[in-house]
This record gives structure tokens, C-alpha cells and sequence, in this order.
């Protein structure tokens, strides 16, 4: 398996720095590890922890084997599930047997659909220059 190097690792650490703000992640403690073995053809995996307000982002040996096009759409995509987690914890408590209030439910929505909204007008009025920079950086 192809071992994650070192001008790799400092592209994802500086990309998730420079990007953190957009994600509205920048005070949240973020954690990367560089697994030795790859599982399942995955390239990343994350994890998402509101309430400690800590990421964790997994980058497997099969990443560094993209393009970088490629390697930044896996960090956008394990980025984006910082936005959608919350609705994920909901649905996994409902399964587990704990209640989650119709109340609950619409404010996990409307705080998703925010965050989205915002990122969406933020690139559509071109206010967000800094996560159109931190995107470029990467394919450097």
C-alpha cells in the first residue's frame, strides 16, 4: 500500500485549516490520521462531535494514489458531513430508542439548511474568496 507523504499530509492540513471558516469549523479541534491499511476502498473518513466540538479526519493510503482534483472532493465531501451529522445523531437516537420531538427535528433542519444557505450565498456573492483560495492552494 502507498504510504501517505509528507507534502500530501501538509496539503490536507493547511486545505482544512484555510477551508475551517466555510464549514464553520474554525474553532473546533482537528484531528488527522494517517492510517497504515486501507479499508474498503475508502480514501477518508470523518467524524463530526458538536457537543466537544472536535473533527476527526481519517486519510486511508489510497488517497494519496488520486489526482489532486480528486483528493480535494474527498476532503469537501468528508467536510460537508459536518453540516449534515447532527440529522444522522438524531436518526441513530430515534433507533436507539430515545425521543426526538418534532421540535427537535425542525430545529436540526432549519440549522442545516442554514449552514447550506449560507455557503451557497456566500460563493454566489463571491464573499468567500478565502475557501475559493484554500481550493486552488490544494491543486498547487
Amino acid at each position: 500500500m502507498k504510504k501517505t507523504n509528507s507534502k500530501v499530509k501538509k496539503k490536507i492540513s493547511k486545505f482544512l485549516n484555510d477551508i475551517a471558516w466555510f464549514f464553520q469549523i474554525n474553532n473546533f479541534d482537528k484531528v488527522i490520521t494517517y492510517k497504515k491499511e486501507d479499508k474498503d476502498g475508502l480514501a477518508a473518513e470523518f467524524t463530526f462531535e458538536e457537543d466537544y466540538q472536535r473533527i476527526t479526519l481519517w486519510i486511508y493510503p489510497i488517497f494519496s494514489t488520486h489526482p489532486l482534483k480528486e483528493q480535494v472532493k474527498f476532503l469537501i465531501h468528508e467536510l460537508c458531513h459536518s453540516i449534515t451529522a447532527p440529522s444522522k445523531k438524531a436518526l441513530y437516537d430515534f433507533l436507539d430508542g430515545r425521543l426526538i420531538t418534532p421540535n427537535r427535528i425542525k430545529e436540526i433542519n432549519e440549522t442545516e439548511t442554514s449552514k447550506i444557505e449560507n455557503i451557497l450565498d456566500g460563493l454566489l456573492q463571491d464573499k468567500l474568496k478565502y475557501a475559493k483560495i484554500a481550493y486552488r492552494n490544494y491543486l498547487k
